[in-house]
């Protein structure tokens, strides 16, 4: 099921709480609702017009109330409201307390910068950075180290997945692949990563075969997502059959972030085939 976008449809908020006034306190006036709202009359009635149209509200007696579509409506919508709400004040880092890598010697109560560095978060004293905050404990470079009083939004600029489309069983596996042609084909067309995951049998062996390092194996396309969100690129070797699913995965993480990553996907070179 495709995800929404509620916090960006400002008529769907307006209906929720048009629903939510009806749902606290059926009304035969539309009034009340308006000053609530701070919204026209007029508004209001346009509103529950469509509301009534859509089967979301209808008259008992002379009172509106809720018919059981638009208690589910007023609920999905506010739980959607809350989702987004969440990942969204997940993007812009508000958070209390950050656990970070130390990436030099710190002090308790030493100002540090926090940095996004290899999909870790980083704190330098006394650096200049977008995000900052406060040193709770000392910390030798590489240990952890809680930061407080956060003020900024991490720098972050998400990182590319390069799908590269591995042959399957049937038209060949990895043994199709020219795997001595494979670097100069990634270097040629700009593909650096920091990970390298496979998704599918032919995938793996293909991985192996390349002695390329495997870092992500099991639901590799969500977590491929998760390392470019964090700033990585990744190459995700993608078992042709399995490709439809892999961007499903892909895709469907992508309508749940407000920082959706860029992938791209890459034909490898074949093998001549043998006569």
């Amino acid at each position: 099921m495709k995800r929404t976008n509620t916090l960006r449809e400002k008529a769907t908020v307006t209906k929720l709480l048009i629903l939510r006034e009806f749902h606290c306190a059926p009304r035969s006036t539309l009034r009340p609702i308006a000053e609530a709202l701070d919204v026209t009359v007029q508004a209001v009635s346009n509103y529950v017009r469509d509301l009534a149209r859509e089967g979301l509200l209808e008259l008992s007696g002379d009172r509106y109330v809720l018919t059981p579509a638009g208690i589910a409506f007023l609920q999905q919508g506010f739980q959607d409201l809350r989702r987004e709400v969440d990942e969204a004040l997940h993007d812009v880092n508000i958070i209390r307390v950050a656990s970070a890598l130390a990436g030099a010697p710190i002090r308790g109560g030493d100002p540090v910068g926090l940095f996004m560095e290899d999909g870790d978060l980083v704190a330098r004293p006394r650096a200049a950075s977008g995000s900052r905050g406060r040193a709770l404990a000392d910390a030798s470079p590489g240990e952890e180290v809680a930061v407080t009083d956060l003020d900024g939004v991490v720098d972050l600029k998400p990182g590319t997945i390069w799908m590269l489309k591995v042959p399957s069983a049937h038209e060949g596996g990895s043994r199709a692949v020219d795997v001595a042609a494979l670097p100069r084909f990634l270097e040629a067309r700009g593909v650096r990563f920091d990970r390298v995951g496979a998704y599918g049998t032919s995938a793996k062996l293909l991985a192996r075969r390349a002695n390329l390092p495997l870092h992500l194996e099991f639901t590799a396309a969500r977590a491929a997502h998760t390392a470019a969100a964090v700033g990585l690129d990744v190459l995700l070797l993608v078992t042709r059959d399995l490709l439809p699913e892999a961007l499903r995965d892909v895709d469907g993480a992508n309508e749940a972030t407000l920082s959706p990553v860029r992938y791209e996907l890459l034909e490898p070179p074949l093998l001549e085939a043998r006569p």
